[in-house]
């Protein structure tokens, strides 16, 4: 029976020193080096463990959604679904929506607010991605968007209250946010 013994790398980093090191045939099948630079002794075998370990680690995480917490995926899912069907419904009905702000305001205006209530949603879309790869500008872009959103409601018409209640997606997920937010960046 033949053993297989394990060659390091030709070169190495020194842990203590952080300079390269280049290994010899005989330090490359034993695993222990000692650094020209700083002279410490140096065990290859716990550094490729500590490599391994941490790979593993990191391909665990791959294809999950990377810690995120149960609450968060759903409310993201939600607004993946949820915001392209509210743009489209205005696509869909635009010449109803659009002549009841015709009523209410001037051609020029009515084109704006018609064109904020369709692109907000789509907007909301992008932002929600953002939030999905931990980007706190996600958070922030779906705040803006809700605060011409309610701007645009009141304007419209609609109650102050139901106006108010539009906020409740950002403060949902801003508190969804904050109970992981060592995540974001």
């Amino acid at each position: 029976m033949c053993a297989i013994k394990m060659l390091f790398p030709k070169e190495m980093e020194c842990p203590h020193c952080k300079s390269e090191v280049e290994l010899s045939d005989e330090e490359r099948s034993v695993g222990k080096f000692i650094c020209p630079d700083c002279q410490k002794e140096v065990d290859a075998q716990r550094i490729t463990d500590s490599i391994k370990e941490a790979s593993q680690q990191v391909s665990n995480n791959k294809g999950s959604s990377a810690g995120r917490a149960g609450c968060l995926t759903a409310f993201l899912i939600a607004m993946f679904v949820l915001n392209p069907l509210i743009g489209l419904y205005y696509v869909s009905s635009s010449w109803q929506v659009y002549d009841t702000f015709l009523r209410r305001f001037d051609d020029s205006t009515a084109i704006i607010v018609f064109l904020l209530l369709v692109i907000c949603p789509f907007m909301n879309v992008i932002f929600a991605i953002q939030v999905w790869h931990w980007k706190k500008f996600g958070l922030k872009g779906f705040w803006v968007t809700s605060i011409i959103l309610l701007f645009v409601n009141l304007s419209v018409g609609l109650s102050a209250i139901l106006s108010i209640i539009g906020l409740a997606g950002p403060i949902i997920l801003t508190v969804l946010m904050n109970k992981q937010s060592e995540k974001f960046r």
